[in-house]
Parts: structure tokens; C-alpha cells; sequence
């Protein structure tokens, strides 16, 4: 049996909700605030056996999208991110088990975190690893593989003199997602410079784009496309909770209002056909916190 003992730090995947988002930067706010627990379990990621799980992590600070209040416990020293807006956050958190790492690394144990629905409790896998690796000096490192919402890290386990294994785990969202750009893959017979072509020039317009809602940010979140001209937006949610496409008259005063307003269950994507006048169009996020938490961008229309 395993037991476990949550430490004084606690994993954050959240930005906070309405006003108190204004304090996270726009990269920051893409860990949206999602309910979610993280347990060391018997088995591994594709057979846990469930009977046997030690919560090492959970929501402590923070309120759930959409839910009015004021967030409770204490937040984690470096919780407001610094540096430019490529700076992906990693958050962190401490626990205790009463099992050695002996025995943890003696047969199969695994480590997920999982999203938890506050409505229902209904819960999905966020990202999970199979204890493991190279062991050195009772310490041992391995990766917790994205299951969905982007979301991967590193768990670091460290055996204890008192037969204990304090569980380190250092979570991100983010990481799956280019920084300086594209890398081009020739296929069989092409030259890179023949690869090179296949990318669009710098600004050019498309007749087809493709939005990411995640949680909690559009991926990308500004779009260019070409004005009076049938274009087709499609937006997927690749996120754990439900989403909005909207381009409607908020925050659009001087442009025609264009009506879009689709909500976008987890796991589905929707087409629409814009053909717009020539302008830069407002679209977000009417889940209520989303936008708050960094969930908009701009649709250039040239």
C-alpha cells in the first residue's frame, strides 16, 4: 500500500480566474485553470492498478474557470512569471510517500496527473510516466508523457533513511509547440531548400486556417487572411474542458459584426466560412474567465 504526505509546495496548473489573472503574464496564463490531482499508483500508465494510489499534488490556489471568488492558499514563490513572452512556466511540487524507492522501483508503479471535473468528478489522464530509469545515489529521474492539453513534465523521486521516497514533480504546458518556427522534414528525394519552398512568405493570406483552442490560450493567436474571400476557419479544441470561438461586436467597434459564436465541446472542432472587409477583428473566448485568462487574439483581414 502506498501513502503519501502532500508537501508544503503544491503543482499550480492554473492562471487565476478573472482580475487576478491580470498579475500572470500572456504566456504565463496559456495553464489555464483546470482542477487536477496527481497520484504514484501500482502499475503502469497503460495498466494502473487504482487500488493503490497516494496523491502527490493538487489545486491548491487558484478557482476554476468560470467559478466566482477569491482564491485560497498560498502561492508558490516564483507563481508570477519574468522574461519574454517565449519563457514557457514550470510549476512545481513536493510530497511524501511511505514506500521506499526500493520497492517502487522493484515492480511496476507509475505517475499521472489527471484532470478532475468539479461538476461530476469525472477525471482524464493530463500527463503520466512509468516510475523508472537510471537510479543513482537513491535518486531517480524519468518523464510524464502528454496524454492531452499539452501538458508533460519531469518526476523526480529521492529515497529517504526512514524507508519514505519524497516525490518531486515539475509540470509544464507548452512544451510541444515551436518557438523560432516549423522544422521542415524533406520527404525521400527532396533537398532541404526544396522544403523551404513548401512555407508560405511572411504575411501572406490563406484560403484555409486552422485555430488551436488548448487551455487556456488560441494557438496561433493572430491570423491573417485575405478580405472579401470565402475563408475557412477551423477551430479544434484540443483542451480538457469546453471552449468558444466568438467574433462578435465586443471589443470590435469600428469593424461589420461578423456574429461567430461557437462553443467548442473538449475534443471537437468546428468550420466556419468567414468573408470579411478588410480589418483587424477581435476574436476570444465567451467561456466566462477564459478571456480574462489570456484567451483572445486578432484575425488580420488584408
Amino acid at each position: 500500500m502506498i501513502t503519501g504526505r502532500i508537501g508544503r509546495r503544491c503543482l499550480v496548473l492554473a492562471a487565476l480566474a478573472a482580475a487576478a489573472t491580470t498579475a500572470v503574464t500572456r504566456r504565463a496564463s496559456r495553464a489555464g485553470s483546470i482542477p487536477w490531482e496527481a497520484h504514484l499508483q501500482g502499475g503502469t500508465c497503460a495498466s494502473p492498478d487504482l487500488s493503490t494510489r497516494a496523491r502527490v499534488g493538487d489545486l491548491t490556489y487558484g478557482v476554476p474557470v468560470g467559478v466566482s471568488g477569491t482564491p485560497v492558499g498560498t502561492p508558490p514563490a516564483r507563481f508570477q512569471a519574468v522574461g519574454p513572452a517565449s519563457v514557457v512556466p514550470v510549476v512545481t511540487s513536493t510530497a511524501t510517500v511511505d514506500t521506499p524507492l526500493a520497492e517502487l522501483l522493484a515492480s511496476p508503479h507509475s505517475l499521472v496527473i489527471e484532470s478532475v471535473d468539479p461538476t461530476n468528478e469525472a477525471r482524464a489522464p493530463l500527463a503520466c510516466g512509468n516510475v523508472g530509469g537510471v537510479p543513482t545515489d537513491d535518486e531517480v529521474v524519468f518523464g510524464l508523457i502528454s496524454q492531452r492539453a499539452d501538458t508533460s513534465g519531469i518526476a523526480w523521486l529521492r529515497g529517504n533513511a526512514n524507508a519514505t521516497t519524497t516525490v518531486m514533480l515539475f509540470v509544464t504546458q507548452g512544451l510541444a509547440g515551436p518557438i523560432a518556427g516549423p522544422i521542415l522534414t524533406p520527404v525521400p528525394g527532396e533537398t532541404p531548400a526544396a522544403a523551404a519552398t513548401k512555407m508560405p512568405s511572411p504575411g501572406r493570406a490563406a484560403t484555409e486556417v486552422t485555430i488551436g483552442a488548448y487551455d487556456i490560450y488560441f494557438d496561433p493567436n493572430e491570423v491573417t487572411i485575405p478580405a472579401n474571400t470565402d475563408v475557412a476557419v477551423i477551430v479544434s479544441n484540443h483542451g480538457v474542458i469546453g471552449h468558444n470561438f466568438s467574433i462578435s461586436d465586443h471589443k470590435n467597434p469600428d469593424v461589420p459584426h461578423l456574429g461567430i459564436d461557437v462553443d467548442l465541446a473538449a475534443g471537437t472542432t468546428a468550420t466556419m466560412t468567414i468573408n470579411a472587409p478588410a480589418a483587424d477583428y477581435y476574436f476570444f473566448c465567451d467561456v466566462p474567465g477564459h478571456e480574462a485568462a489570456g484567451m483572445f487574439g486578432t484575425l488580420h483581414v488584408v
